[in-house]
């Protein structure tokens, strides 16, 4: 039922929302832009394996919240004209959804390794 779509956008917000308070990204005026430079909370961690990754599961859950609204836009409107789904298609359903989203952070997971491989 709708349940499961609003729990997948609680936990789609609740880590999305964390891993912008980690990154916490601010807009710096420089010339020279490096892409190496985390100025937030993450500094403190030293590792910037774990920063990029936070801003990557960042963008993931901002192209996968929109997914899902769009999803569940489009479940109310079935629902009106048909039957209430079986939850076990809802699943697979929320499941092919969630590739363009996934494609997004492994794309940005592969850039990081490229970018810091050497």
């Amino acid at each position: 039922s709708y349940s499961i779509i609003l729990m997948n956008f609680v936990f789609i917000e609740v880590t999305t929302a964390f891993a912008s308070i980690l990154t916490s990204m601010r807009f710096m005026r420089r010339y020279v832009y490096f892409g190496d430079y985390f100025a937030s909370q993450m500094r403190c961690l030293g590792s910037k394996r774990f920063c990029f990754v936070a801003i990557a599961w960042m963008f993931h859950g901002y192209s996968h919240y929109m997914v899902l609204l769009a999803l569940s836009f489009c479940f109310r409107y079935y629902v009106i004209e048909h039957a209430v789904p079986r939850n076990i298609v809802l699943v697979c359903v929320l499941i092919a959804a969630y590739i363009p989203s996934v494609l997004v952070y492994v794309s940005l997971c592969f850039i990081f390794h490229r970018l810091w491989a050497c």
